[in-house]
């Protein structure tokens, strides 16, 4: 291992503790004792102590921890509650999310895999005492929160205990709490700290559903580590590994190009600072050129020609570190730092912003999302792999994470088209995405994940496609809706194009499981030229039309003069220009044959038959109204599909189609789709009608029903933006409201699906609302 040469090292008091690999728990007088002693200089000019957990070499073909604990000039671990108001010395959870911007309500459902050594048979317990102590809610095996299992991903026999590892276990899982307080958190424990043990457990933590897996140990470089790289490998999942603390140097696996290097910082408050937070590189930092490890392609940097440590960096200086809990052979609380803390800090701040498993090159894609560490050095190398400076250096990579800086997140105002809806992950219930226009010709996709959840925080969004601009994907030209365009099972967006000059493009997004920025890439199907397809006189939606297995695109097109045709882009699992080309199924010549103009549309199945009808909401003007049914039809020739007219109202003031927002999905669970709309009464009152499916094919077939009306001041439909999917998977769809209050603070409500007729039926309620400020575009920046 590297020695330490820069601090001023005490001689250890007592000698002969067990190693970081020995399976017996050791006198924890001893061994709080036995590793030696650290002194360096706190940020406010005091001495301050600390000692590494995991003392001495772990020995070939092991890694050691990377845990470091603040102590006395003694090294016992100090019982930290100094604070005047006699609570835990120490960062505290409100004070990191604070320091790194991370939205509290991030990372909803999402898992942090933690991978240790040895057994801390506290663990769990511990972790509640952690999470009470601050507020944070409960995480437990009972609530589904929290799961410990063997190298194998069984919950017995766990490993035997061990008093160092024990101590890292207890850090990295409060590090997570704090980071990432709605995370749910796994403790994969390997039999001993070998790296064949380390390997399997990896892989149990990838196969048990983590988005990110947090690792706070390592050992040298070693000539052979190249071919042994690519066992850190599980693409779509975000593998974090600490650079060590013995300062410039390098450690493995973290110099693996497959992995995250997390550096560390010194973390101080500061009225002054713009962001109420100073950061420079922590002495103790690992951070180097490798040895053996080739340049990956996102690295390019110019005084090291293979692979540079580190990527990105978090508080690690056990002065500045975190209060943790910790009862196996331990005081209680204490404060912990090392890369061992900046490690799990980033991997679950990584997991709030919907970025987990964005793979180590994440950072090199632009600063905008990082912090930038300019102060301080951990070696006298002569450059930045040591020095700290603008930009990239080694003790701090591109900086520490702002949680919300990942974010340009979903303000209503600025969805294209509003939102669709779908099973955009496959899990059976249907999602809510949002094409996001971020400004300058930049956008991002978002999903809503359906939930049975009822309650503020039960669903949160995830970024799975990021185009940075300037001129990347303008969102203002697309006009957009969703279903499974290729037949897989997932519901796919898309997104028709206007290039301008009558020039088009027909986009596919496709459904996937990861829930990662960079999880999907849109391909296009079509793209026909110059003169050949207005985009703007297009009202477009989604469905299998043709009753073949794949949804199609409908777009109701408008001649002018009153003239209208009906264009089906087939659905395909073609990925290139030309492997969907429309084809015309209905035409109606001018003049005022059929106004485009004058309708609202959506699509489903609102006849039964098994294929998808276009349902168009027409405005005959002076509150007088229509809807009309385009039946689905398997052929493609013109004239194949004839509307129907199934309800008609006549004025004055019978309904206002201008006044609605309208989606469809089957509301009432009977087999057919529903027209919903949601309908603006003035004075911020509204209500919710929906129109049955029906196969007749007269006025009259289908008289809307009003499920939802409360009065004044409720609701103003002005601020939201709607879709319809079946989000809590009970088998009749719901009505999703994105919701806008303004402040950057918006909303997510869910009116769900019922068989009720009247007034009250529905009664929406709120899954997300991250607060004021939270979505707030001036406040956002993206990688």
């Amino acid at each position: 291992m590297k020695t330490v040469s820069r601090f001023l090292s005490l001689t250890a008091l007592l000698a002969g503790a067990a190693s970081a690999g020995c399976a017996m728990d050791p006198d924890p007088d001893v061994a709080a004792q036995s590793a030696a002693v650290i002194a360096q200089q706190r940020p406010d000019g005091t001495m301050g102590y600390y000692k590494h957990v995991c003392a001495g070499s772990p020995g070939p073909g092991a890694a050691v921890c990377h845990a470091l604990a603040a102590t006395d000039a003694q090294g016992r671990n100090v019982i930290a509650a100094t604070r005047p108001d006699g609570s835990p010395d120490g960062l505290h959870p409100d004070e990191v999310q604070r320091a790194y911007a991370i939205p509290s309500w991030g990372g909803a459902g999402q898992t942090v895999a933690i991978v240790d050594a040895f057994d801390n048979p506290n663990a769990e317990a511990d972790l509640q005492v952690y999470r009470t102590k601050f507020g944070l809610p409960a995480c437990t095996t009972a609530n589904g929160c929290f799961r410990k299992v063997n190298q194998d991903g069984k919950a017995t026999p766990l490993p035997s205990g061990n008093f160092d590892w024990g101590q890292e276990i207890a850090l990295d899982l409060d590090a997570v709490s704090a980071a990432c307080p709605s995370c749910k958190i796994l403790l994969v424990e390997a039999t001993t700290n070998s790296y064949a043990n380390f390997e399997i457990a990896e892989k149990t933590a990838a196969n048990l559903g983590a988005v990110a897996i947090s690792n706070s140990w390592g050992g040298d470089e070693f000539s052979t580590e190249a071919a042994s790289s690519s066992k850190w490998n599980f693409p779509g999942v975000g593998v974090f590994f600490s650079t060590g603390d013995d300062g410039f140097g390098l450690e493995y696996p973290s110099v693996s190009q497959y992995v995250t290097a997390v550096g560390g910082t010194t973390l101080t408050q500061a009225a002054d600072a713009a962001r109420g937070w100073r950061e420079a590189a922590w002495a103790g930092a690992g951070s180097g050129c490798s040895q053996y490890i080739a340049k990956p392609s996102w690295q390019h940097d110019t005084s090291c020609s293979n692979r540079s440590v580190s990527d990105v960096s978090a508080v690690a200086n056990p002065s500045t570190g975190l209060a943790i809990y910790n009862t196996y052979l331990d005081v209680g609380w204490s404060v912990f730092g090392g890369t061992s803390l900046s490690t799990p800090l980033v991997a679950a701040i990584y997991t709030t912003a919907g970025v987990p498993g964005a793979g180590p090159s994440l950072s090199y894609g632009g600063a905008d999302a990082y912090f930038d560490v300019t102060t301080g050095s951990n070696g006298s190398c002569g450059n930045y792999l040591c020095i700290a400076g603008i930009g990239y250096d080694g003790p701090t990579g591109n900086g520490s994470p702002g949680g919300t800086l990942f974010l340009n997140p979903p303000d209503p105002n600025r969805v294209a088209g509003g939102g669709v809806t779908g099973d955009f992950d496959g899990d059976g219930k249907a999602d809510v995405m949002v094409l996001y226009d971020n400004g300058n010709a930049s956008a991002a996709l978002w999903v809503f994940p359906g939930t049975t959840g009822q309650v503020d925080g039960a669903t949160a969004p995830y970024r799975v496609w990021y185009a940075p601009g300037p001129n990347a994907f303008d969102a203002n030209r697309a006009k957009v809706s969703a279903g499974d365009f290729d037949g897989d099972g997932k519901t796919d967006v898309l997104m028709l194009y206007d290039y301008g000059s009558g020039s088009a493009g027909l986009f596919v997004i496709p459904g996937v499981a990861g829930h990662f920025q960079g999880a999907t890439q849109p391909f296009r199907v079509w793209n026909p030229g110059p003169g050949n397809f207005e985009v703007s006189r297009a009202k477009i939606s989604a469905g299998d039309f043709d009753h073949d297995g794949k949804a199609d695109l409908l777009a109701l097109y408008d001649y002018g003069n009153a003239s209208a045709g009906l264009f089906v882009f087939p659905g395909t699992t073609g990925r290139t220009d030309g492997s969907s080309n429309p084809y015309r199924i209905w035409f109606a010549p001018g003049p005022n044959a059929f106004n485009v103009n004058n309708v609202k549309v959506s699509a489903g199945d609102f006849n039964g038959d098994g294929k998808a009808d276009m349902l168009a909401l027409y405005d005959y003007g002076g509150s007088t109204a229509g809807l009309f049914v385009f039946p689905g039809v398997a052929s493609h020739v013109e004239g194949a599909s004839q509307p129907a007219r199934v309800w008609f109202v006549q004025g004055p003031n019978a309904f206002d189609v201008w006044r609605t927002k309208v989606s469809a999905g089957d509301f009432d669970g009977d087999g057919k789709a529903d027209l919903l709309a949601l309908y603006d009464y003035g004075s911020a009152s509204a209500g919710l009608f929906v129109f049955p499916g029906t196969t007749g094919k007269v006025d009259g077939s289908s008289v809307p029903y009003r499920v939802w009306n409360p009065g004044p001041g409720s609701f103003d439909v002005g601020r939201a933006r709607i879709t319809a999917g079946d989000f809590d998977h009970n088998g009749k769809a719901d009505v999703m409201a994105l919701y806008d209050y303004g402040s950057g603070s918006a909303g997510l409500f869910v009116f769900p699906g019922t068989t009720g007729k009247v007034d009250g039926a529905s009664n929406p309620y709120r899954v997300w609302n991250p607060g004021p400020g939270s979505f707030d575009g001036r406040l956002s920046r993206v990688p």
